[in-house]
């Protein structure tokens, strides 16, 4: 496949990262999706069922985090990337656990996200999105949903916002996708968590003029698509 038949793809964290980033970075985040490494590895994939393990737990019960953490810690590891894939994830799970989450969390469910749509399309840039959990519940007699989108990131962890913009195309995914017509999409409620960072960024209640700014980054993105090589 030729460069140039690649379509315009980045993920939701990647459109995040690249709102605030330099010149050359937003080209090297283009240009890494446009000719990806040949071998992919599902990174921190113990790491990320544990904490969405967590969120399933009535009281948010750490137990199941700890467990995974002490699992990892007796896996036999033969190769250093092995042994460095096991480390990160550990690191994940105990900056998960020093995460202050706000407690009126404890009010809502979550759910596993389960559906074959996961990525929208503004304006030519395919985002793929899949939220790790749905959020659901009831405020004053009224259904509500949002949703929680993980981030692991050494090195691209979010700034105020890049968090918000992130946050915001989740927003517009719940509200593309997974609303029902008796709910009411809270902007509050569409989180972006830092795993590394231990920040959680919400899309922002003035949701109208970040939409722009999220729309506006679509399309410089693909703009600068085809000049990228």
């Amino acid at each position: 496949m030729e460069v140039s038949d690649i379509s315009p793809y980045l993920s939701l964290n990647m459109v995040g990262e690249y709102v605030e980033a330099s010149s050359a970075r937003k080209k090297s985040i283009i240009r890494n999706q446009k000719k990806p490494k040949k071998f992919l590895f599902a990174r921190y994939a113990s790491a990320k069922s544990a904490i969405k393990n967590y969120f399933a737990k009535e009281e948010f019960d750490p137990v199941c985090v700890k467990a995974k953490i002490n699992e990892l810690a007796k896996k036999v590891c033969t190769t250093d990337f092995q042994n460095n894939d096991r480390k990160c994830q550990i690191e994940a799970l105990e900056s998960f656990l020093s995460t202050n989450l706000d407690d009126e969390l404890k009010r809502f469910t979550f759910e596993r996200f389960k559906s074959d749509k996961k990525s929208i399309d503004i304006n030519g840039l395919t985002i793929g999105i899949s939220p790790d959990l749905i959020i659901r519940g009831e405020i004053d007699g009224k259904k509500v949903v949002g949703a929680i989108k993980l981030h692991f990131s050494k090195g691209g962890v979010f700034k105020r916002s890049s968090g918000r913009i992130a946050a915001t195309g989740l927003y517009r995914f719940i509200q593309d996708i997974i609303i029902e017509e008796d709910e009411i999409l809270l902007p509050q409620l569409c989180i972006v968590l830092d795993v590394f960072e231990q920040k959680t960024h919400q899309a922002p209640e003035k949701i109208d003029f970040y939409m722009k700014k999220f729309i506006e980054t679509c399309n410089e993105i693909v703009d600068l698509w085809d000049d990228v090589s």
